[in-house]
């Protein structure tokens, strides 16, 4: 049985270059000549490759992919393609990148590519292919999650020899399961350099071996540039004319700043002679008067290209890379080098700026703003969590990705396919890994970076989706997969219903960098929090397979919720202040700490003791104890609002946050808290980092007041407070197009509610579709 999506080749066979004879990061390309006696108007093809491809017909490129899959499900690009088509002969032309191991962006396991115009042509044994020379192959990572640095020669000059190519063994290939790619083509824009950060000479031979090239470019020495050794600099920057660089002995070095998030790739288009040598570093900031390309991990974050005579235009074939700066360096030229154009190509989900939140307060706006556009620069095939440094797929990121989207721009298909490949990589445990793809690493065991918690946040993140798309087919198909992790997360109950993360998940026992950044780890330990996850989603999945008409074992769930709420006070209360208390690993000890996270997650709970809520409330608010870092305030906001910590956590969100938005920074940092920028995470911390944007839902909900009942916003609170703003305003999307929009200042409080909603006030007033308008002081209270 098949699903809607799902794509069934009917003639088209896996194929690959016959001179592929193992080895990893290979490049190939293969070809057909056809004739056709008419082009008809519907014309298609399905295409898809293992790891992506370039498509050209006639000579003109089509279009590239495919988008990222996973371990189960294998996208297929579908292209109309009549427009290169003409009666007569026609060649199709398919480049082909496979890296050949397994990391967080691609599944490959074997080189092929499969394509079909269907009754046409298919890909099979008639094609011709062949090795493209021009890629090296002995080359570095790029970074270890994201695969391996492009080295192209542009100047290669030798006639590529096509033979037939190989049909690939069924035994050779992965079951997946091959889906029709439904998102939209992405939103690709152009950007120049905003400023040249330093020119100088280089004065070292450039290394014959890849691998030692990054660390050169870290470790080399930099000299002055003479003046007149580089002119017209400021063309670069969108102005007409050429950058012409004179040639020095060992070359000749440039940082370039775009000021901005670039996702996607670099292009320069220059004047050269062949065999100049052009390497590219991508970076977010400098350190030590560079971009860092030597860290501890296996992170280099460079390409290398070699001209060809004359013209050329310079960028990544396959690979997309994140940066704002770049570093460039020009070496073994003889003759002066002429830069025509150096742009920044960003490519990004085509998302629309729907939600809106502005204030008396432009530091809490400007938070507002980065924070969009933060998401939106993660925002790709999937929900990054950074575009520079690992360009992955976590799904515990997902967790305020989500709910941060929803919020900025509304529900998209970008949500559903996210979801999607989450679940269709979930384990015959019934848990799922926190990576998409995940990598097959055997020192990790059976089912490597399966976190737990990250197994409970999947039913929340799903209900904040379906509190704005209302789209319950989605979720009611979804909502299976969430039993099964239920029932298997229950396998590390003890007897007492306390879980405690061993067995099938990972070691690392990840919540959030507050811990790992003061030298704390959850690994292996007793802690609250994933037994107050579990009593979180239990309740949480019990309320939306209800609505939705799920059938499920109610009384057995409600029993082991039950068990887990009634003895976390008992295990885990300190007879010494009457706090939570948590083991955790210090530098290879065992300690107990209380945290503000494991407080904020009980209290979601509703299950706290009437003697111990109020000291559990003030313990949210009390710095005194390790706080989240930004990603998991996703649950202290939510903890703080049921405490009436509203105006505690306006403030914290402009200490905190205003920090990142102090130094200029156009995105959010990956930490703010513990750690900060590019300092946290060993020096590799990511100044764009999607879970860190929290604050966007904080002002939707605290500030302006909405938050959903039921799904769609057919229900909404409205319960707005100004704290000491003067005035604020906004709007929340909703689906179909439709917005709930709020205006507030010190005189009047107004409301616009769309059609088909209901706003329900703190008085419990219920207020159908319209405009409503009220003095601020006379506004209903609870």
């Amino acid at each position: 049985m098949t699903s809607e999506n799902e794509i069934i080749f009917m003639n088209a066979q896996w194929v690959t270059a016959a001179d592929f004879c193992g080895g990893k990061n290979y490049y190939f390309q293969v070809r057909k000549s056809f004739s056709l006696d008419n082009v008809p108007d519907d014309l298609i093809i399905n295409i898809s490759a293992d790891s992506n491809f370039r498509l050209y017909i006639n000579d003109k490129f089509v279009g590239c992919g495919p988008v990222r899959g996973s371990t189960a499900v294998q996208y297929v690009e579908t292209y109309p393609v009549a427009e290169y088509l003409h009666t007569g002969e026609n060649i199709i032309l398919i480049e082909v990148y496979s890296l050949l191991e397994e990391n967080f962006v691609l599944n490959s396991i074997y080189p092929g590519v499969i394509a079909e115009i269907p009754g046409v042509l298919s890909t099979d044994g008639s094609w011709l292919g062949c090795r493209i020379e021009r890629f090296r192959r002995d080359v570095p990572h790029y970074t270890m999650q994201s695969g391996f640095m492009e080295y192209i020669d542009f100047s290669y000059g030798k006639d590529e020899v096509f033979q037939p190519v190989r049909v690939v063994e069924k035994s050779l290939l992965p079951n997946k399961k091959m889906l029709k790619n439904t998102l939209p083509l992405p939103r690709e824009r152009s950007f120049f350099p905003t400023a040249c950060e330093r020119a100088y000479a280089l004065n070292e031979p450039l290394s014959d071996v890849p691998c030692e090239i990054p660390a050169q470019l870290f470790t080399e020495t930099q000299t002055a540039l003479p003046e007149d050794h580089i002119a017209d600099i400021g063309s670069l920057f969108g102005n007409s004319g050429e950058c012409e660089i004179l040639p020095t002995s060992q070359g000749v070095g440039m940082i370039l700043d775009f000021n901005r998030e670039i996702s996607g790739r670099v292009e320069i288009e220059l004047d050269a002679p062949a065999g100049t040598a052009v390497q590219i570093a991508y970076g977010e900031a400098l350190t030590n008067n560079r971009i860092a390309t030597q860290f501890n991990n296996d992170y280099h974050f460079t390409d290398c290209f070699i001209t060809c005579e004359g013209k050329n235009i310079i960028t990544t074939a396959f690979a997309e890379r994140g940066f704002r700066m770049i570093q460039i360096s020009f070496r073994k030229f003889q003759r002066p080098i002429k830069i025509k154009r150096v742009s920044g190509i960003d490519r990004r989900y085509p998302f629309v700026s729907r939600g809106r939140f502005f204030s008396s307060d432009y530091l809490l706006n400007r938070i507002y703003s980065v924070c969009e556009e933060t998401l939106s620069a993660c925002s790709s095939d999937v929900f990054m969590d950074c575009p520079w440094r690992e360009r992955a797929f976590w799904v515990n990121d997902l967790l305020v990705n989500n709910s941060g989207t929803l919020h900025c721009f509304g529900a998209s298909e970008l949500h559903r396919h996210c979801f999607e490949m989450a679940f269709s990589q979930q384990h015959e445990s019934g848990l799922i890994p926190a990576v998409v793809p995940r990598p097959c690493l055997e020192e990790e065991g059976e089912n490597p970076f399966v976190f737990a918690p990250t197994n409970l946040f999947m039913i929340l993140a799903l209900q904040d989706y379906w509190m704005f798309s209302k789209d319950d087919a989605t979720v009611l198909k979804m909502l299976e997969h969430i039993e099964r992790i239920l029932d298997s997360i229950w396998d590390l109950a003890d007897k007492d219903g306390i879980l405690r993360s061993s067995g099938v998940c990972a070691m690392w026992n990840f919540y959030d960098w507050s811990f790992e950044q003061n030298r704390y780890s959850c690994d292996g330990t007793r802690e609250s929090m994933l037994s107050s996850l579990f009593v979180i989603a239990a309740k949480t999945f019990s309320t939306i397979a209800d609505q939705l008409g799920y059938s499920f074992d109610r009384a057995l769930l409600e029993s082991r919720w039950r068990k887990t709420a009634a003895n976390v006070e008992k295990r885990f209360i300190s007879s010494e202040n009457g706090l939570l208390e948590d083991e955790v690993l210090y530098c290879g000890d065992t300690k107990k700490i209380s945290t503000q996270l494991a407080h904020a997650l009980w209290l979601l709970t509703g299950e706290v003791s009437a003697e111990r809520k109020e000291a559990f409330e003030k313990m949210l608010a009390d710095d005194n104890y390790l706080m989240p870092d930004y990603y998991l305030h996703y649950f202290w906001f939510k903890a703080a609002a049921l405490a009436g910590h509203n105006r505690v956590g306006l403030e914290r969100i402009r200490k905190y946050w205003g920090r990142c938005i102090a130094t200029g920074s156009p995105t959010l940092y990956e930490a703010g808290i513990h750690g900060f920028g590019q300092q946290a995470m060993d020096g590799s911390g990511s100044l764009c980092h999607g879970f860190g944007t929290i604050p966007v839902v904080f002002v939707h909900e605290a500030i302006l007041g909405v938050r959903p009942l039921k799904s769609g916003f057919e229900e909404f609170s409205f319960s707005p407070d100004l704290m000491d703003l003067e005035f604020a305003s906004g709007r929340i999307p909703l689906p179909d197009g439709r917005d709930i929009t709020v205006q507030l200042d010190r005189e009047k409080i107004c409301l616009a509610v769309p059609a088909g909603t209901c706003a329900v006030l703190p008085d419990m007033q219920r207020l159908s579709s319209g405009t409503y308008c009220w003095k601020f002081k006379l506004f209903p209270k609870m």
